[in-house]
């Protein structure tokens, strides 16, 4: 009874880590991809394409934590702030009035 049970358990911990795993890497890719049109676009380097990176992956993570529209309304909020903080005035104005990027990074 306690090596099914020890079975069940192992498959269970296996079957969620996987799980993680793919939702980790398709985080990966959705921050790659963002943070690599954004940094095409307004033209920077390579640590500002790490940081838009970080920033989005984020994102990512905090929004499929919670299914409230309120928290992903925050965080949206939040990620706009980061950005316009972190783009000069110009760079930021340049990424809002691209309007079809501006709402995927941001959503």
């Amino acid at each position: 009874m306690k090596r099914i049970l020890a079975i069940f358990v192992l498959f269970f911990a296996f079957g969620l880590s996987s799980y993680a795993q793919e939702r980790n890497e398709n985080f990966v890719t959705l921050a790659k991809k963002d943070s690599k049109d954004v940094v095409t676009l307004l033209q920077l380097g390579d640590k500002e394409e790490i940081d838009f990176f970080n920033l989005f992956y984020y994102k990512y993570d905090e929004q499929s934590k919670t299914s409230s529209d309120e928290r992903k309304k925050v965080i949206a909020n939040v990620i706009t702030k980061k950005l316009e903080a972190s783009l000069t005035a110009e760079n930021f104005d340049k990424l809002k009035r691209n309007t079809a990027l501006f709402e995927r990074v941001i959503n």
